[in-house]
């Protein structure tokens, strides 16, 4: 890293990985993308500290929704997520960890997953990830009410598969966290 360079980090699943345009966030910064796809709150753990090693002014975390399409319980992915916060406040305690909601999903194109009860299960862990931040001061950005339409799940427009984004569904989420950048950077 030269000297004075800023790092942002994206630490998730496919919904980071996937797009090729974070660079939006801060044009002058660097951007490290450890979005895996298919990945899940266990990969993510296992890369918070290549996440830390790289000594961002930012950490961006989006992990969730392929633990709960792999019927992972939700208490424990939230039990994970606070293991991760605990983690990078201790590795990289000079970070700002911003952790993005779980996005919407589109029912109509995931309808073989029982749409219903994935988005009430994103509902509710959204709703206790927001609290915990709160008691454990990490950041919390609501993606999720930012990209969901007015029936409350992912527009068509936004998605080809259910859950993956397209271009419109991505210039949503980029805006969203440039907030976050500008505050910190």
């Amino acid at each position: 890293m030269e000297p004075n360079e800023k790092t942002i980090v994206l630490l998730g699943d496919s919904l980071f990985a996937y797009h090729d345009g974070w660079d939006k966030l801060d044009p002058e910064a660097k951007v490290v993308n450890l979005g895996r796809g298919g990945d899940n709150s266990f990969g993510v753990m296992g890369r918070v500290k290549d996440a830390c090693g790289h000594k961002p002014e930012i950490i961006f975390l989006e992990v969730g929704i392929n633990d709960l399409l792999q019927t992972r319980y939700f208490y424990d992915l939230i039990e994970r997520h606070v293991l991760i916060w605990r983690t990078v406040a201790l590795m990289s305690p000079l970070s700002r960890l911003v952790v993005c909601s779980l996005l919407p999903i589109n029912r109509k194109k995931l309808a073989g997953k029982n749409p219903s009860v994935i988005s009430n299960h994103i509902e509710y862990t959204n709703q206790k990830l927001s609290h915990l931040a709160k008691i454990f001061r990490v950041e919390y950005v609501d993606v999720h009410k930012a990209l969901a339409g007015s029936d409350g799940f992912l527009p068509d427009r936004m998605t080809q598969d259910g859950v993956h984004l397209l271009g419109p569904g991505y210039e949503a989420f980029v805006e969203c966290l440039k907030p976050w950048v500008t505050q910190v950077i």
